[in-house]
This record gives structure tokens, C-alpha cells and sequence, in this order.
């Protein structure tokens, strides 16, 4: 007696209904834009590091060239073409051993893979929205869908840098959002 006078007297707002249909809808639209992030932020990482990789083959190969220039154009008894040569080769032997010691070749690799994983679930997830939005329901075969959506994802996440540059995020994540508003899901997908 004592719990329905209390339920008489505040009684709680009534739980809105649930709709399935637009929450899954609107899950796989935050997917949808965290996988276009993810695939312009691999793409900018994968750029930098191969622009230090190439930088580094440009600068061995200068230097490589510059000593071979140097001795062969310089007298033979000239102790300071010599030494100069001996420099930049030394330089050009240095930088060559170390960038393999750097591992960017690996990292460029690794990068572009994840590019190209969060590229393909962007295609995923955009099919799995039009073809939920054209079913108009979720039926057992949209859910498996978004299912499947779903669990690639986690899957490529676990695939991301532990120590991500989140100035380069913050940037990229205001491309997208300016990109995919939120009106985006029911006005162009």
C-alpha cells in the first residue's frame, strides 16, 4: 500500500519508446563518420612517414653522389676533396643504416593497411545504412548486417595506434563532422 500512495503522489515519467530501427540507424552513422576519420588520419600518418622514408633515400643519395662527384672531379693528391668525400660518405652510410633501424618502411605498410581496412568498412557501413533505410525495418537480415558491420569494426580497432596524434584528429574530426552533419543520415544516405 505504502509503494502505490508514493506512485500516486510523484509518479515517474513514462520511458519514451525505443526505436530500434532509428537507433541502429544512428549507430552505424557514428560508424560511418569514426571509419571516414579513421581513413583520412592512417592516410595522413601513412604520407608522413613516407615522406621521411623517401627523405631519408633522397639524403643518402645526394651525399652518395656528391663524394663520387668530388673524387672524381677533385685532383687525387687534394687531402681536402678526400676528406670531404670520406665525409659525405660516411654521412650517406650513416643515415642509410639507421633508416632501416627506424622501421618507416613497416610503419608506411602498416598505416596504409589500415587506410585501406577503414576505407572498405566506410563502403560497409554506407551499404548496410541504404540498405536498412530501403527495408525501412530491421529484420533479421539487416541486423546481421549491421551485425557484421559491427564486429569488423571492433576488429580493425584493436588495429589502431596506441599512442595516436589527437591534433591531427581533432583536425581531421572537424573535416568530417562539417562533412557528415548530422541531418546527413536522413538527407543524402
Amino acid at each position: 500500500m505504502d509503494a502505490a500512495i508514493r506512485e500516486q503522489q510523484s509518479p515517474l515519467p513514462a520511458e519514451p519508446e525505443r526505436d530500434p530501427y532509428y537507433e541502429e540507424l544512428n549507430r552505424l552513422f557514428n560508424l560511418y563518420r569514426i571509419a571516414n576519420l579513421n581513413t583520412r588520419y592512417y592516410g595522413i600518418r601513412a604520407e608522413r612517414f613516407e615522406w621521411w622514408n623517401k627523405s631519408f633515400l633522397i639524403v643518402t643519395a645526394t651525399l652518395s653522389t656528391l663524394a663520387l662527384a668530388v673524387i672524381l672531379a677533385a685532383d687525387p693528391k687534394s687531402a681536402n676533396a678526400r676528406i670531404f668525400a670520406a665525409t659525405c660518405t660516411g654521412i650517406a652510410a650513416l643515415v642509410s643504416g639507421v633508416t632501416p633501424f627506424l622501421g618507416l618502411t613497416e610503419k608506411v605498410r602498416e598505416l596504409r593497411n589500415l587506410r585501406f581496412a577503414y576505407g572498405q568498412l566506410f563502403g560497409q557501413i554506407e551499404f548496410a545504412i541504404t540498405e536498412i533505410k530501403r527495408v525501412g525495418i530491421l529484420s533479421g537480415e539487416q541486423i546481421g548486417l549491421a551485425r557484421m558491420v559491427h564486429e569488423g569494426f571492433m576488429r580493425i580497432e584493436t588495429m589502431d595506434e596506441l599512442e595516436p596524434d589527437q591534433k591531427l584528429i581533432d583536425r581531421e574530426d572537424a573535416k568530417v563532422r562539417q562533412q557528415f552533419p548530422p541531418d546527413y543520415l536522413w538527407t543524402h544516405l
